[in-house]
C-alpha cells in the first residue's frame, strides 16, 4: 500500500516537473533561435 502510494506522488510530482522542464527548455531554444536571427540578419 505505501509502495503504491508513493508511486502515485511521484508520478503527481514527477508530471509538473516534466512538463516546466519542457517549458523551459522551449523559451530557452527560442531566445537561442531569436539571437542566432538577430546576429544572421545583422550580417
Amino acid at each position: 500500500m505505501i509502495e503504491t502510494m508513493s508511486l502515485i506522488l511521484i508520478a503527481v510530482l514527477a508530471v509538473p516537473l516534466i512538463a516546466l522542464a519542457a517549458v523551459l527548455l522551449y523559451l530557452l531554444l527560442i531566445g537561442v533561435g531569436g539571437v542566432w536571427w538577430a546576429l544572421k540578419g545583422n550580417d
